[in-house]
């Protein structure tokens, strides 16, 4: 697969991996494309301590359930690569990660990364663990309702509504919670796309 095809949609589709790893608690240091000069591949690289601690069988068993949970993906366990932060190609890229602007991926253009030679590489910026706001029924009331009133200066409303097509959209103290599609509220249609209004008309 070409750059620009890596780019439009494994870099996307590995994002949401990455970050589904995350979201089930396995550690995620890392994470980069590297297209290998050897075998003229792209690999996903996941940097993590599982493998130093959990050991790298347990690690990709892991890992693999992960993904098989994950629908439509174009790329499979035979695409990843799973290694140590004392891996030499982990070293360089943390090193590279540290001296790089924060939240912009970081192409790297060289004939070695680490101990690895590469023809290309696309290091995804340092994802920022998920951190819990609020736990339990009241707190999460509590906190969604502070940060409407914070926000537009009211507690918002409680809606519960189903569009026409049968999907459920929920406001919650004024937050909208819903998957992706059109959804009908009112005289409205909300768009939405991986849970975020993007249009309303």
């Amino acid at each position: 697969m070409d750059t620009d095809a890596l780019v439009g949609l494994r870099f996307e589709e590995g994002e949401r991996f990455v970050k589904r790893l995350i979201t089930s608690g396995f550690d995620v240091t890392a994470a980069f494309w590297a297209r290998e000069s050897d075998v003229e591949r792209w690999y996903l690289y996941i940097v993590s301590k599982a493998v130093a601690e959990s050991g790298e069988f347990r690690a990709y068993r892991e890992a693999n359930t992960v993904l098989r949970s994950m629908s439509e993906q174009n790329f499979t366990t035979s695409d990843l690569k799973l290694v140590a932060a004392a891996s030499p190609i982990a070293q360089e890229v943390l090193e590279i990660l540290r001296q790089s602007p924060i939240g912009t991926p970081i192409r790297v253009r060289k004939h070695f990364l680490g101990d690895v030679a590469i023809q290309d590489a696309w290091i995804y910026p340092t994802f920022k663990p998920a951190e819990i706001l609020a736990k339990g029924k009241e707190e999460v009331l509590r906190y969604l309702e502070e940060d409407a009133v914070a926000r537009a200066g009211t507690s918002g409303e409680y809606v519960v509504v189903r569009d026409s097509a049968g999907k459920l959209a929920v406001s919650i103290a004024g937050h909208l919670f819903v998957g992706d599609g059109a959804v009908d509220l009112g005289d409205k249609k909300v768009q939405v796309s991986h849970g975020i209004v993007v249009d309303i008309k």
